[in-house]
């Protein structure tokens, strides 16, 4: 079964601002997360599914590239920010935002949501897809 992606933000990426501002926006909003939830770049790889590498260059630019038609990297990192989106509707203060994503949950066999993004990166889209339905029932 295939999985179509649909992001209403997807068209706001690519008009009114030159793609400089555009990384630099990106970049700032990713590494944001990454500091709030106090994750590694080295997880931060596993979670957008991009290499380590590709993280220091980002970090070292300050900006992240984001391609004129859109590919899977690319929709891994807008999943990435709609579940913080969602994670920030669902829990009002940071740290159990952080808890939630690092905590062991019998719902999903005693794994945190963290420890099963890492395990595949897919499982991203799956957890931000519940977490959705959660907040907007």
């Amino acid at each position: 079964m295939e999985t179509q992606l649909n992001f209403s933000n997807e068209k706001k990426i690519h008009h009114g601002f030159d793609d400089s501002v555009k990384g630099r926006a990106l970049y700032k909003v990713i590494f944001g997360i990454l500091d709030e939830w106090s994750l590694s770049q080295q997880e931060l790889s596993t979670l957008v599914n991009r290499t380590p590498t590709t993280i220091s260059e980002w970090k070292k630019k300050e900006s992240i590239s984001v391609s004129k038609h859109l590919d899977m990297n690319d929709y891994q990192l807008l999943e990435f920010i709609e579940l913080y989106k969602v994670l920030t509707n669902l829990f009002v203060f940071t740290k159990d935002r952080t808890s939630w994503l690092r905590e062991p949950n019998e719902g999903f066999g005693n794994k945190s949501p963290l420890d099963l993004i890492k395990s595949d990166p897919r499982n991203l889209h799956t957890i931000r897809l519940l977490m959705s339905k959660i907040a907007n029932p």
